[in-house]
C-alpha cells in the first residue's frame, strides 16, 4: 500500500497473470480504479510480487516488480503478446486453452498436435498428420463459430521493471538489468547491502515445475542489484555476493537480529537457506 494522492489515506497497486499493472485509490474508504497513474496493456504481464520502497531517495515510494522474466522461447511485446484463446470449443463442459506465441511476426499455439487433439477429439478429422498442424494458427484450429465464443488474454511484456513514482500520481516504468530477466522473479527484498543510503534490490524466484517444450527457468541464485542512485541498478556477480540458493524461491524474509541483517529464502518443496550481510562495502 501507498499514498498516491498524499491525502492520509492508503492507496493500492495490484498486478497478476494476464493483466496490467493497476493503481487503486482509496477515496476515503471507496477504492477506484485511477485513471491518472494508468500504465497501460503494454504491462500487462505474468506478474509474481510488488516490493515498495523510496529506491532514489525522492520523499515517495516507488516499486519493484517481478514478472515472468525472458529467459523463455516466449517472448511477448506490445506488438506481438503472448496470448490465451479459450472456451468450451468442443461443448464437453470443460474450458479448451490455446496458449500462443508470435515465430517471425505470426501467432501459433504453443501445444503440439497430440496435445491439441487429446484436448479436442473433433480435430483428428481436422489434422490427420504432423505436417496438417506444423503451420496451423489458431484460426486455422477454430472454426469461425468458435472463435466469435472465443475469450482471450494477453500479455505485453514478461519483463521485471521498476515503477518509478513522479510524485505527481503517475509512475514510469523502466527494465530491471539483463540478469533479472532470467528467471521468474517471485520473491523481492529491499535492503542497503552496501551501507551507502540506498536500498538494494534482492531478487529470488524460479520456476522448475513446467512443461517439457518451456522447461525449467531456474537461473536465479540469489540476486543482489546494488543501487546506484537515480534508480540505476547493476548486477553484483555471485562470486562477489556469497550467495548460491538453488531452487523455486518463493519468499524472502529479512531479518534483524542485534547488529546483524539476516536473509532467509523460502524454497519450494526444500528447506529455508539464511544467509548473514556481513560484507560491508560490497
Amino acid at each position: 500500500m501507498l499514498d498516491v494522492n498524499k491525502d492520509t489515506w492508503p492507496d493500492l497497486i495490484i498486478a497478476g497473470e494476464w493483466m496490467p499493472i493497476t493503481v487503486i485509490l482509496n477515496q476515503q474508504g471507496i477504492l477506484k480504479k485511477s485513471e491518472k497513474a494508468v500504465l497501460g496493456p503494454g504491462t500487462t504481464g505474468w506478474w509474481n510480487r510488488l516490493a515498495l520502497e523510496d529506491l532514489d531517495k525522492d520523499g515517495d515510494q516507488d516499486l519493484v516488480a517481478g514478472n515472468f522474466g525472458q529467459n523463455t522461447q516466449l517472448k511477448p511485446t506490445e506488438k506481438e503478446p503472448v496470448t490465451i484463446v479459450y472456451g468450451d470449443f468442443d461443448q464437453n463442459e470443460a474450458i479448451d486453452p490455446f496458449l500462443c506465441y508470435y515465430i517471425q511476426g505470426k501467432s501459433y499455439p504453443l501445444v503440439s498436435r497430440d496435445e491439441a487433439l487429446n484436448q479436442m477429439i473433433p480435430l483428428r478429422k481436422k489434422f490427420t498428420s504432423y505436417r496438417a498442424y506444423a503451420n496451423a494458427t489458431i484460426t486455422d484450429i477454430l472454426t469461425p463459430e468458435q472463435q466469435q465464443q472465443a475469450q482471450t488474454l494477453q500479455a505485453a511484456t514478461f519483463q521485471s521493471v521498476i515503477l518509478e513514482n513522479k510524485g505527481d500520481g503517475t509512475f514510469a516504468m523502466q527494465e530491471l538489468p539483463l540478469e533479472a530477466q532470467f528467471a521468474p522473479v517471485y520473491a523481492i527484498a529491499l535492503v542497503d547491502v552496501d551501507h551507502d543510503g540506498f536500498k538494494d534490490i534482492i531478487l529470488g524466484g524460479n520456476q522448475s515445475y513446467t512443461r517439457l517444450k518451456i522447461g525449467k527457468m531456474d537461473a536465479n541464485y540469489g540476486m543482489v542489484l546494488r543501487n546506484q542512485g537515480k534508480l540505476k541498478f547493476t548486477y553484483v556477480p555471485q562470486w562477489q555476493s556469497g550467495l548460491q540458493v538453488k531452487g523455486d524461491v518463493r519468499d524472502i524474509a529479512v531479518i534483524k537480529k542485534g547488529s546483524s541483517t539476516l536473509l532467509l529464502f523460502g524454497r519450494n518443496n526444500q528447506s529455508t537457506q539464511g544467509y548473514i550481510l556481513n560484507i560491508p562495502g560490497l
